[in-house]
């Protein structure tokens, strides 16, 4: 359950995205569309670690102007198996040294086919592209990208740790065996109100 109460930054900001232009309640129409989705996944933050926490107001600001879910839990243990579920729709592997390659359909591939641009900012990652095994602090179970098989060793895999772009779709994946979970609330906020 701890995994899935650290998405609560991810709920506000979709929220915040698709949110503006909503009305009432008419369920006939579409759902509202965005041009740019932010994924902000903090591993191992709860709840209150996060909402009320005076050191991410920019979390908790969208979270007052656009709402916040609050009904939402992990599926599985370890988070290797959430991090699937939110990318590929399925739990592909619990197990933490899992080293396979998933051909499964993904996010990306999707993204791909209708024609968006995607990028992943992987917190400690050792270098862009990376994706060996863990090299401390990075951890590779908290970066789904790097097992797909479609994705992996392609020019499509765009991992940046420097740059900032406005792609389509972005996920930002934090919380890599830091010492102090604080800092890593930290460097999210600042990624966060640059973009």
């Amino acid at each position: 359950m701890r995994l899935l109460r650290i998405f609560s930054a991810l709920v506000v900001l979709i929220s915040a995205l698709v949110a503006t232009g909503c009305g009432g309640s008419n369920h006939g129409s579409p759902p509202p569309s965005s041009n740019r989705v932010f994924l902000v996944v903090e591993e191992n933050h709860s709840y209150s670690e996060v909402i009320g926490n005076s050191g991410m107001p920019y979390l908790n600001s969208l979270a007052a102007k656009y709402g916040l879910a609050t009904q939402y839990y992990a599926n599985t243990h370890p988070s290797i198996g959430n991090y699937f579920m939110l990318t590929t729709g399925r739990i592909e592997t619990e197990d933490d040294q899992f080293s396979g390659l998933i051909s499964d359909d993904n996010i990306i591939r999707e993204l791909v086919k209708a024609g968006k641009t995607w990028r992943s900012y992987a917190e400690s990652l050792p270098n862009i592209g990376y994706t060996g095994g863990d090299v401390f602090p990075y951890e590779k179970g908290h970066n789904p990208f790097a097992y797909f098989s479609d994705v992996v060793g392609t020019s499509q895999f765009r991992i940046c740790s420097t740059t900032v772009t406005m792609d389509h779709w972005q996920q930002l994946t934090s919380g890599f065996r830091q010492i102090s979970a604080r800092y890593s609330a930290a460097v999210i906020f600042k990624i966060m109100v640059s973009w």
